[in-house]
């Protein structure tokens, strides 16, 4: 048991290791950065950084679906959500969107 803990402790802190590398990387190259603990910590992150009125952009990411920003933003916290993965859009409405989307605030 011992033997699996210490492997444990030393994957966590390389995982950690390769976290605040990119994050570094990615501060160097003008991107906002930040490790957060998990998917919650993420939406509530993101649901204090956006807007009430902002402009958000969003095209189906994963990611974001997995912590749960398409419940909470396609529920009406954002008015001006552009998601061109709505089932009911047109290929005109679709690129249309994804047009509006290159200025979106977030």
């Amino acid at each position: 048991m011992v033997r699996g803990d210490t492997d444990m402790n030393e994957k966590e802190a390389h995982r950690d290791i390769i976290i605040q590398r990119t994050v570094s990387a990615l501060k160097k190259n003008f991107f906002v950065a930040q490790a957060l603990d998990d998917g919650a910590a993420a939406l509530d992150y993101l649901v204090r950084l956006i807007p009430h009125d902002a402009v958000i952009g969003y095209c189906g990411s994963r990611t974001l679906a997995q912590i749960g920003f398409d419940d909470h933003f396609k529920s009406g916290a954002s008015p001006n959500l552009l998601n061109r993965d709505d089932p009911a859009l047109s290929p005109e409405a679709k690129n249309d969107l994804q047009r509006k989307m290159l200025s979106a605030d977030f």
